[in-house]
């Protein structure tokens, strides 16, 4: 709270000027957001978000981002992976959100994001540990976040790769293990769409077993110097 304190009131009368000096001083007490606003600092867990949730505001680290691509004449799109102290969820952004957001979501950069259409996301394509997916629509907002106390890391639930052969298909996991065959690069043209699609297997291997791993496009690149420079790789 904030106390002001009320000045003696001067004047030519001398009646009122000794009155005025023998009263005690006489203070006002209010709030000091009477005369400053309040920011709205009040974050949600990821992990507490839902197809109910729409006018949520969360603070989180982006731990994953796509590239800005064209998937038909004129859309486009980009895909990321955020994460707080509870978990992480997908970010999808379409055409005129991908655009305006594209720039603002970068790679370790901690955010926040107000407002957007939380919904289901497609298993088969999931590769957070969350079941929902945020879109982003006009009226969400994104800013950057600074906090000195909030860093958050990536929680890994790792499987046995001897474990691996029993989950579904398209089931998202996290392995590491050490590289004993590592292929070249290699480029492709794809018949039906045209573009170039570049790809390097991989083999891995545990204390329960080995697994192919094969590495699609951007993330070749992104992993080339790991390869390079240690035999052991963790996904």
């Amino acid at each position: 709270s904030l106390t002001l304190y009320k000045e003696p009131i001067t004047t030519n009368s001398t009646t009122i000027s000794n009155q005025t000096a023998n009263e005690s001083t006489k203070f006002i007490q209010t709030f000091i957001y009477h005369f400053f606003s309040v920011t709205n600092e009040t974050y949600v867990d990821i992990n507490s978000l839902n197809q109910n949730s729409t006018n949520f505001n969360i603070r989180c680290k982006v731990i994953y981002k796509s590239s800005l691509r064209q998937y038909s004449t004129n859309d486009k799109v980009f895909d990321a992976i955020v994460c707080d102290l509870s978990g992480d969820i997908i970010i999808v952004a379409f055409n005129e959100e991908a655009g305006r957001s594209d720039n603002i979501m970068t790679l370790k950069k901690n955010i926040t994001i107000q407002s957007g259409d939380v919904r289901m996301v497609n298993q088969k394509f999931n590769s957070s540990q969350s079941i929902y997916e945020i879109r982003l629509i006009p009226s969400s907002i994104i800013n950057s976040y600074k906090s000195a106390s909030f860093n958050p890391v990536i929680k890994i639930k790792q499987h046995q790769i001897i474990n691996i052969y029993n989950l579904f298909h398209g089931s998202h996991v996290d392995v590491q293990g050490t590289i004993v065959y590592d292929d070249e690069t290699t480029a492709n043209i794809s018949q039906s769409t045209g573009q170039s699609h570049t790809r390097r297997p991989i083999k891995i291997k545990d204390d329960t077993g080995s697994m192919n791993v094969t590495i699609w496009n951007e993330k070749v690149n992104s992993k080339k110097t790991i390869f390079l420079s240690t035999p052991f790789l963790s996904f």
